[in-house]
């Protein structure tokens, strides 16, 4: 049997269906359960597996199915597809025999799906076989899952995520230098861009405009694309020498957005700078110690910025009106500030050293700290997403997410389906939806439950 990789792409086939490696449940008929259960067929309705598979699936991938039969074994309905699996990357790692390169090969499980012939020898119901066609568009193809089921991906490390108001797009950015837009109705990419500039490691920030029209992006010359044509809209010289923008955020008012930059040489842009979002003139501008800042989030009254830098773990909090002297808090940490939110009330949180501390907004102190990083957990240790409500937080746990209360209980846990470090996460503006960069993929949960989208 040949072991060369079949000619055919996720896009071949309409139905997906992301799954983890089981030694009790294959990969192939964990994929044909979730057809049956997406296509809200009788549960009496199986899958047959009588197809042979090659290549290593793995721990985590997406299955895609092509509907060829229903036939009915042994006194119940069984389906028929065709099925290959794909890892983060979009490579086929596995395949179903009618999918082999090699057209020599005939044994019954190719001939149970190359001849179709052999359906005579079953009978089905015609009114389930009615439904199944109708249901899977035509009788060869089964319609499209939804959207949550499909792997995001970019070819490297997913470095920062956000989520537009309408709950429907994803915008997420990279080692891989791009940024993309993806659907959630059509779980593909409704854009790809490459970022401007050479020489460049990654994409370390994005953010969405309130209203859903825009993204903004670095990696230095910050730039405002269309969401979700991913057009390019405006183009500012942010922080062109030798900076690197670390955080993005727009102001709650869409109005302005705001930038930091980071940097590795000794002359290089450390800055963190407000600007228009109409037309890119620079608003305030303000020189960070040490290599820069890290993040950004205005208060909600859009009159202080606060910049959470990469030295000394510093927060400053700049008054647009007066924009000096500036306003610092200093935290006594080996380790490095992860994460900043402002909450609707003005509360300030930040996240470092396996901890959130809630300050307040004028004096910078603390007013609580909640301890949050479980023990042996690799990956950022201040990393955190605030609900859009300001009452919860999703942090990296063992094995995926946790959402936490501010009294640190665990409500909910949510699974990577990945071995992926967890770098970057997002709620949705309505709160319903949380997404997190893990590894190379973009996963997404439901927040009320915790199930996969």
């Amino acid at each position: 049997m040949s072991k060369d990789t079949p000619g055919v792409s996720l896009d071949d086939f309409p139905f997906r269906c992301e799954v983890r490696h089981s030694s009790k449940v294959p990969w192939d008929d964990a994929a044909c359960e979730a057809f049956v259960s997406q296509l809200d067929l009788p549960p009496t309705v199986r899958s047959l597996s009588l197809t042979r598979s090659y290549g290593s699936p793995g721990r985590s991938m997406t299955v895609g199915l092509r509907f060829v039969e229903l036939k009915k074994l042994s006194g119940k309905a069984h389906l028929v597809v065709s099925y290959a699996g794909f890892n983060a990357k979009g490579e086929v790692v596995a395949w179903s025999a009618d999918l082999d390169p090699d057209p020599g090969v005939r044994d019954e499980s190719t001939i149970m799906l190359r001849d179709e012939s052999t359906s005579k020898a079953f009978r089905v119901d015609n009114a389930l076989r009615a439904r199944v066609l109708k249901l899977a568009g035509g009788g060869r193809d089964a319609r499209p899952a939804p959207p949550s089921i499909a792997v995001f991906a970019h070819s490297g490390r997913v470095l920062g995520v956000a989520v537009a108001p309408d709950g429907r797009h994803i915008a997420s950015t990279g080692y891989d230098k791009k940024l993309i837009l993806w659907d959630l109705q059509t779980g593909l990419a409704s854009a790809s861009v490459a970022a401007a500039g050479t020489g460049l490691a990654s994409l370390h920030a994005v953010a969405v405009a309130p209203d859903g029209s825009a993204v903004a992006t670095g990696p230095r010359t910050l730039t405002v694309w269309g969401l979700p044509d991913g057009e390019k809209r405006l183009q500012i010289d942010a922080h062109t020498r030798n900076g690197e923008i670390q955080g993005l955020c727009y102001s709650p008012s869409g109005r302005l957005i705001a930038s930091t930059s980071h940097v590795t040489v000794v002359e290089g842009d450390r800055s963190a700078a407000v600007w228009d979002a109409a037309t890119g003139a620079q608003v305030a501008r303000w020189k960070l110690d040490g290599a820069g800042g890290r993040r950004v989030c205005f208060a909600p009254d859009e009159r202080t910025l606060f910049v959470l830098g990469t030295m000394r773990d510093s927060l400053f909090a700049f008054n647009l009106d007066r924009p000096e002297p500036a306003r610092v808090r200093r935290f006594a940490s080996d380790y490095t500030a992860e994460s900043l939110a402002v909450a609707p009330t003005g509360a300030v949180f930040v996240g470092v050293a396996g901890r959130i501390l809630e300050l307040d907004p004028e004096s910078l102190e603390t007013r609580r700290e909640l301890a949050v990083r479980p023990e042996g957990l690799d990956g950022p240790s201040g990393l955190f997403a605030l609900s859009p409500d300001g009452a919860l937080f999703a942090v990296p746990a063992q094995g995926g997410l946790d959402i936490v209360d501010p009294s640190g209980n665990v409500l909910r846990h949510l699974d990577t389906g990945s071995d992926g470090i967890v770098r970057c996460l997002a709620w949705s503006p309505a709160g319903d939806l949380i997404v997190a960069g893990a590894g190379s993929a973009v996963r997404r949960w439901d927040a009320p439950t915790g199930e996969p989208r």
